[in-house]
C-alpha cells in the first residue's frame, strides 16, 4: 500500500477496528471477556486513527463513518457518554450532508436510549431510523 495515500491509509485502519471489533464481539460469545476487551480496545485505537487521518483530509462522510464506528465500539465497552458523544457527532456531519445512511446512526441512538431505559427516546429515534430507511427504499425505486 502506498504510504502516502492518506484516504486509503484511513480505509484500512477503519477495516483494521472494524475486524478487532467483530474478533471481539466473536471472543464475548465465547464467553472470553478478557479477550473480548482486548480486541474493542484495539479496535478503538485503530479507528481513533482512521478518524485522524480523515480529520486530517477534511473527508466528512468518512469522518461521519469513523465517529459512527467509535459509537459502536464505546456501546461494545459499555461507555455510553462517549458512543452518545460520536453518534450526536456522526448524526450533525450525516445529517449537513444529507446522507442516506443517517438511519444507522438513529438506530446508534435508539439503542443507547434503550440502553439508559428511556423507552420514549429509544422509541422516537426508531421512528425516525424507519422513516429513513423507508425513504431510502423509495428512493432506491426511483420515486
Amino acid at each position: 500500500m502506498d504510504l502516502n495515500n492518506q484516504p486509503g491509509l484511513g480505509t484500512a485502519a477503519l477495516n483494521i477496528g472494524i475486524v478487532c471489533q467483530h474478533e471481539g464481539e466473536a471472543a464475548r460469545h465465547r464467553g472470553d471477556e478478557p479477550a473480548a476487551r482486548r480486541s474493542f480496545a484495539a479496535a478503538l485505537r485503530s479507528v481513533q486513527e482512521s478518524l485522524k487521518i480523515d480529520q486530517a483530509s477534511d473527508d466528512r462522510p468518512n469522518i461521519a463513518g469513523s465517529l459512527c464506528q467509535l459509537a459502536i465500539i464505546h456501546v461494545l465497552l459499555g461507555d455510553l457518554a462517549a458512543t452518545e458523544q460520536h453518534a450526536q457527532a456522526a448524526r450533525q456531519i450525516r445529517e449537513s450532508l444529507g446522507l442516506k445512511d443517517v438511519w444507522k446512526v438513529y438506530e446508534t441512538l435508539a439503542a443507547i436510549a434503550q440502553a439508559r431505559g428511556d423507552t420514549t427516546a429509544a422509541a422516537e429515534w426508531a421512528r425516525q431510523r424507519d422513516a429513513k430507511v423507508v425513504e431510502v427504499e423509495r428512493l432506491a425505486r426511483g420515486h
